[in-house]
């Protein structure tokens, strides 16, 4: 099993389906997908949850 890793950022809830499929909503419900590139560990979902 995969360790926990903290990266920068401030999702306030994340879904993981597996350990590349990630998927995270902010605080003012903008969608984010986990890239697992280090240096932008997120990328940004044109829309929004609602």
């Amino acid at each position: 099993m995969a360790d926990w890793v903290k990266v920068a950022g401030s999702l306030s809830a994340i879904s993981a389906g597996s350990r590349t499929t990630v998927w995270g909503v902010d605080r003012a419900s903008a969608v984010h997908r986990y890239t697992n590139y280090d240096a932008g560990p997120f990328i940004n979902i044109p829309g929004g949850a609602e």
